[in-house]
């Protein structure tokens, strides 16, 4: 064994830098520059992977885009149906394709493209995306701690649908420790929005 003397413990490198960041700009300023109404709320889905959302659901990226879409529009409460659409691309996705099969006027990406977040630039968009937000929703990604570290509650969608790509042992672990609110139905996200 390893003496504890000569253990650290470090932390997580990855989600460390979100502790020392702030806003860069207002939320009216955020909302005129990306087309949002400043008045609204706006939710900010986090993207999965383009490559896992093609391989392993019927209809890739996009019919997420649509579910979460749907389900605001099929709303019967107006503060959820009236709830601006942000889309976060996946770093490694090199387009945004949910405009594609979807109603592109409800729907704005922010970036257009996905964006490794190599720049301080392209870290601050992100931060700045999440901190606007009134919450973030998402199917499997770890940008749901990077979430929880700036301070916003995070939905996961647990639509059986999604079920192929969710299976990963700390994502799973993720959504029974309480760390997210799981909508299994579109009526739980509207609930949970509400």
């Amino acid at each position: 064994g390893i003496p504890l003397s000569h253990i650290r413990i470090v932390g997580a490198y990855q989600f460390d830098e979100w502790f020392d960041f702030s806003c860069s700009q207002s939320r009216e300023s955020f909302c005129v520059t990306h087309g949002l109404d400043a008045g609204k709320p706006f939710v900010l889905y986090l993207g999965l992977s383009a490559r896992e959302a093609d391989k392993r659901l019927p209809g890739g990226y996009a019919s997420i885009v649509a579910d979460i879409r749907r389900a605001f529009a099929n709303a019967t409460d107006s503060r959820v149906s009236s709830i601006q659409l942000v889309v976060r691309p996946h770093p490694n996705q090199s387009s945004a394709p949910v405009f594609t099969e979807t109603d592109s006027r409800a729907i704005i990406s922010i970036p257009q493209k996905g964006v490794q977040m190599l720049t301080d630039a392209d870290r601050q968009l992100f931060y700045d995306s999440v901190f606007f937000s009134a919450c973030v929703i998402a199917v499997n990604t770890t940008a749901l701690i990077d979430a929880a570290i700036i301070g916003k509650p995070g939905i996961v969608l647990n639509f059986e649908k999604y079920s192929g790509i969710q299976s990963a042992s700390y994502f799973t672990r993720f959504m029974d420790f309480g760390s997210v609110a799981v909508a299994r139905t579109p009526r739980d996200l509207t609930k949970e929005l509400a």
